[in-house]
């Protein structure tokens, strides 16, 4: 028995003869100078060694899943390769920066004015944890489990089934056994699975621990936390549903997240629970054939903001096949503002029919502050945006149609107008909308 070394790793291979071998090549060097020279350090390791020398090269180079390197393995392990790549294959932010998924560039410029006060809403869009956040769950001690100790795949399906069976820390401390390579990767993965858990169980602690693994995640921290929204926003039900349990549960598991003690402050929490309602209430009326009232008398933060910002969307969406003459002046934009808010308060009932979610690609148009931004207060819009919003439920109204007219790319005239409104917000989110959308 020999110990060959690989890419900083040991992997063991069987040997029966006593004389000298040439030293394994690295598959890892072979693989960074190129496809051939990869090939030709594939071909002088025995066929029947190189699954576990290419898993080893998976595990520090996982961009290899791309390559076609399971046709150089013994055929009766061509199987377990190919399913390994592809598991690997799924993750590719784990070797770049394709998890960074939002286009950051707005068409403003990116001057800084003074810092956002944090009471004033989200200063990005993005639900990035503050920096140098770290979890608790990094301070548990690891635990080994059966698995070999270079197959981190192993280790990871092992902490799935300690979420599985709600043993949330065993699972955090596999993930913490699982080598520097994978350890993020692991706790991404934990987080994804117990939002999908929480959302669909409703947990009552379903939603903080999908946040505090995602914390341990680390550098892919904010795309665990972004799929942990997405999670629970797939479960709303339709606007026009009656008092439902189910949005007193999502209820119940936003405010246990907000008591729960996690490794960042209040008023990050406080813009991730913002966020988690908006998403929740577009979803909701997404799911709806019908803009209406609210059916659910629950209350919960901006709930009413979030409720403009979803039907306004939902109903200019509807009114777009046929486009009304949505017209040039203030009045114009008066009367159509009307016309929503009387819409918000037809009741709905139990015949207005359900329709699936359709997934809407729409562009952020309020990423992130420019100068003199910072003055006017943000909440998340949509879920994955931000907009400004009033107390004045006439003019929040206005503002909220004004974002659905340039998401639905309709009533140009009313943006142009908006932007001499009286109304400071109003006026600002016109024409932050027309530069933002390359409106004229």
């Amino acid at each position: 028995m020999r110990l060959l070394t690989l890419p900083g790793v040991l992997l063991l291979a069987f040997a029966c003869t006593s004389a000298p071998e040439a030293p394994t090549p690295s598959l890892a060097a072979a693989w960074d100078r190129g496809t051939s020279h990869l090939v030709t350090a594939l071909e002088s390791i025995p066929e029947k060694e190189r699954w576990l020398a290419i898993r080893s090269l998976l595990q520090t180079r996982p961009q290899a899943s791309e390559d076609s390197v399971c046709d150089h393995v013994a055929p009766d392990h061509r199987s377990s390769c190919e399913s390994y790549s592809e598991r690997i294959r799924e993750r590719p932010h784990l070797w770049g920066e394709a998890h960074q998924r939002h286009n950051l560039h707005q068409e403003r410029p990116k001057v800084q004015g003074p810092p956002r006060k944090p009471e004033s809403g989200p200063a990005t869009t993005r639900v990035s944890p503050p920096a140098g956040t770290l979890s608790k769950l990094l301070s548990l001690h690891p635990v080994q489990t059966s698995c070999d100790t270079q197959d981190a795949q192993c280790q990871i399906r092992e902490a799935q089934a300690a979420v599985q069976l709600k043993k949330r820390e065993r699972a955090a401390q596999i993930c913490l056994d699982s080598g520097p390579t994978w350890q993020a990767e692991c706790f991404f993965r934990m987080g994804e699975m117990q939002a999908r858990r929480g959302s669909q169980r409703l947990e009552p602690a379903g939603l903080s621990w999908a946040v505090d693994y995602c914390l341990a995640a680390q550098s892919f921290a904010t795309e665990c936390l972004e799929q942990t929204l997405i999670a629970y926003w797939l479960t709303a039900p339709p606007s026009s549903q009656q008092p439902s349990a189910q949005w007193d549960e999502l209820k119940r598991q936003a405010d246990n997240f907000l008591g729960a003690t996690l490794a960042v402050d209040s008023n990050w929490k406080q813009n991730f629970i913002d966020k988690f309602w908006a998403g929740l209430l577009h979803h909701s009326y997404q799911r709806s054939s019908l803009v209406t009232e609210f059916g659910s008398p629950i209350q919960f933060p901006s709930k009413d903001v979030h409720v403009r910002s979803a039907a306004a969307f939902r109903w200019v969406q509807q009114t777009t096949p046929h486009p009304p003459n949505w017209g040039t002046e203030l009045s114009d934009l008066d009367h159509w503002t009307n016309e929503l808010l009387a819409q918000l308060k037809v009741r709905p009932d139990e015949s207005i029919p359900e329709v699936s979610f359709t997934k809407i690609d729409y562009r952020d148009h309020w990423q992130e502050d420019a100068r003199g931004d910072e003055s006017f207060s943000a909440t998340s819009y949509l879920g994955s945006s931000r907009r400004t919003w009033s107390d004045d439920p006439f003019v929040d109204a206005q503002l909220a149609l004004l974002e659905a007219f340039a998401r639905h790319k309709v009533a140009e005239g009313l943006l142009i107008a908006a932007s001499s409104h009286p109304n400071e917000r109003v006026a600002w989110t016109a024409r932050r909308l027309r530069n933002a959308a390359g409106l004229p």
